[in-house]
C-alpha cells in the first residue's frame, strides 16, 4: 500500500475546497449537504447529496481527486442505505477522509425525499462550492435525524439550537425544505422552528410521525427490507465499524484493507 509517511494539515480545507469546487462544476445536481465545517477541520466527514444515476462519476472524480494529492487508497462503500461512502487514506493513524454521497433518505423505511428533489433548495458558498442553503439543511438535518419515536428529543437542546440556526438565519429556505413534506409541512415547520428556540413541540412532531408511519404501513415488505438491510450493513462492514469507531483504520492498515476488499471496491493509488 502506498501511503503518505508526512502528517498532514490539522486545517484540510484547502483539499476539501479543491474537490468541492470540481464537483460544483462537473454536475449541477451535485452540492454539499451538511455542515462541512467539520471536514474542513480533520474532525469529521463532509456530506454531499448526489443523485443514484451519478455515482460513477463521483467515484471517479473522488478517485481523480485522491491521486492528485496523494492520498489513498480509495475505498468505495455502498453499504449504508441510499448514501455512497467514499474513503481516502492518508498517512498511517490519521483521520481519513470521508465523502458521503446521499441519494435517498429514508424514514420508518419508506423514502422521505431524493437527492433530485433537492436542486432547487441549492445555493453558492462564497468559498466556490454549490450547497444547500441554510434555512434548507438545518430542515433537512433536523427531520429525520433530530428526532427519535414518539416524538421525542434525540438531540441535547443545546445541539438543536446549533443544528437549528439556518431555520432562524434562513427561514424561506426552511420553509421551502417542508414544502417536499406535504401534507405535514406546517407541523413539521413548527417543531422545527421550537426546537431551533430551545422548546419541544412534541404534539408537532407526533403529527409528523404519524404520516410516517401511514406511508410505511401502505408498504411493509418494503419498510422491513429496509431496516434488515440497514441492521445487517452496519453489523458487517468493516468501513462503518471504522467511521463508527473514529473515522481511522483499526490495527494494521494492510491486514484492514485485506478484509475490506471481501465486499468492497478498493481503489489501490500507487
Amino acid at each position: 500500500m502506498r501511503s503518505l509517511s508526512h502528517p498532514l494539515p490539522t486545517d484540510r480545507s484547502s483539499i476539501w475546497l479543491a474537490l468541492l469546487r470540481h464537483l460544483s462544476d462537473a454536475d449541477p445536481t451535485w452540492g454539499a449537504g451538511g455542515d462541512v465545517e467539520e471536514g474542513f477541520a480533520g474532525l469529521g466527514d463532509v456530506d454531499l447529496v448526489a443523485p443514484h444515476p451519478t455515482w460513477a462519476q463521483l467515484e471517479g472524480s473522488f478517485l481523480r481527486w485522491a491521486r492528485e494529492r496523494g492520498l489513498g487508497p480509495v475505498v468505495s462503500c455502498p453499504h449504508r442505505a441510499g448514501t455512497l461512502v467514499l474513503l481516502a487514506l492518508g498517512p498511517p493513524g490519521e483521520l481519513f477522509f470521508e465523502l458521503e454521497a446521499t441519494a435517498t433518505k429514508y424514514l420508518r423505511g419508506r423514502v422521505l425525499y431524493r437527492a433530485e428533489d433537492l436542486t432547487g433548495l441549492m445555493t453558492m458558498d462564497p468559498r466556490g462550492f454549490r450547497r444547500i442553503r441554510p434555512g434548507a439543511r438545518s430542515l433537512l438535518k433536523f427531520m429525520p435525524n433530530g428526532i427519535k419515536w414518539g416524538g421525542r428529543r434525540r438531540w441535547s437542546r443545546d445541539k438543536a439550537e446549533r443544528v437549528l440556526e439556518g431555520v432562524r438565519a434562513d427561514p424561506e429556505g426552511a420553509r421551502a425544505a417542508a414544502r417536499l413534506f406535504t401534507p405535514i409541512h406546517e407541523a413539521l415547520l413548527r417543531a422545527a422552528q421550537a426546537a431551533a428556540d430551545g422548546r419541544w413541540d412534541r404534539r408537532a412532531l407526533l403529527e409528523v410521525e404519524a404520516w410516517a408511519l401511514a406511508r410505511s404501513a401502505g408498504h411493509p415488505r418494503e419498510a422491513l427490507g429496509r431496516l434488515g438491510e440497514r441492521l445487517r450493513g452496519r453489523r458487517n462492514c468493516a468501513v462503518l465499524r471504522a467511521i463508527g469507531s473514529g473515522r481511522r483504520v483499526p490495527g494494521d492498515p494492510e491486514q484492514w484493507l485485506a478484509e475490506v476488499e471481501r465486499d468492497h471496491d478498493v481503489h489501490r493509488v500507487d
